[in-house]
């Protein structure tokens, strides 16, 4: 009896312990955005901004929620039991995002999946690949679409977002751009090593690469207003989903893929080390 009711009162140290490890074992990945389908957003986990204004983080308390610096923009609302961690995937199947218990696999909160105006983003993912997405099924309802500029550096392009000479999507960490050069090529770079380009080299000057908010494709243009190239987009997107942390305050499902530089690392999809987990925070 002695030992039972050691055991039961251990029990709660265990799953902090079991926390602790999973926060040691997992890579810091500072200014993540992405998450793509059937990755996991694990308790104490964030996805942020590029600027660290916000942040978007599965709490100990089962909620998941997102932060302008320490002020809460939204929440949403679980049912979990006493003493219990949870975890965030977006689901391959539904995209749906959902929230289940670690010790019971029970669901305690999913997104509701609603298609939205079309709107694009173009991004810069993990695993090197440069993609446009389509049809958002759920958002937060927090954006700031129509007040925010493109920031250099950023991962994610908003659509209508344009690509000035000189500009360029990054992931810092992983020392991936995709940048609009002053010779008019738009080119994807690992380190100095080119991957992809749009092959509009000398095509132009002044050229700048826009994110048709109508049509969804990225569009070349040089200072007069030529179009030098254009991404050749699917006519029906392909089912791909995806989770964005926008720099416009927004989290949404995008989850159809019109077009992609198909430049990807088979072998690091999605470019999440460690079962897809993100950066861990513990404040």
């Amino acid at each position: 009896m002695a030992a039972t009711s050691l055991l039961f009162s251990a029990a709660p140290l265990l799953v902090l312990l079991h926390a602790v490890l999973l926060a040691l074992l997992t890579p810091a990945r500072a200014g993540e955005q992405v998450l793509i389908a059937n990755r996991t957003l694990y308790a104490g986990q964030s996805l942020y901004s590029m600027n660290r204004n916000y942040r978007f983080i599965m709490q100990w308390d089962c909620s998941l929620a997102l932060y302008e610096f320490q002020k809460p923009l939204w929440i949403s609302t679980t049912d979990r039991q006493p003493g219990t961690f949870c975890d965030a995937t977006l689901d391959a199947g539904s995209a749906r995002l959902a929230v289940t218990q670690r010790n019971t696999n029970k669901q305690v909160w999913s997104s509701t999946t609603s298609f939205y105006a079309f709107k694009y983003v173009l991004v810069l993912q993990t695993d090197l690949n440069v993609v446009i997405y389509s049809r958002p099924v759920w958002s937060t309802n927090t954006g700031v679409w129509d007040s925010v500029e493109f920031q250099n550096g950023d991962q994610i392009l908003l659509s209508s977002g344009t690509l000035k000479v000189g500009q360029y999507l990054s992931n810092n960490e992983l020392n991936f751009r995709f940048i609009m050069q002053d010779d008019c090529d738009l080119v994807l770079y690992d380190d100095d090593r080119r991957i992809w380009s749009s092959e509009t080299s000398g095509k132009g000057t002044g050229c700048n690469a826009k994110l048709n908010g109508l049509t969804g494709q990225l569009i070349v243009r040089d200072n007069n207003g030529r179009i030098v190239w254009s991404s050749k987009n699917r006519a029906v997107p392909i089912k791909k989903h995806i989770l964005l942390l926008q720099p416009d305050r927004n989290v949404v499902v995008y989850t159809g893929r019109v077009w992609a530089s198909d430049t990807s690392i088979p072998e690091n999809q999605g470019g999440l080390q460690d079962a897809g987990r993100i950066e861990m925070v513990t404040n």
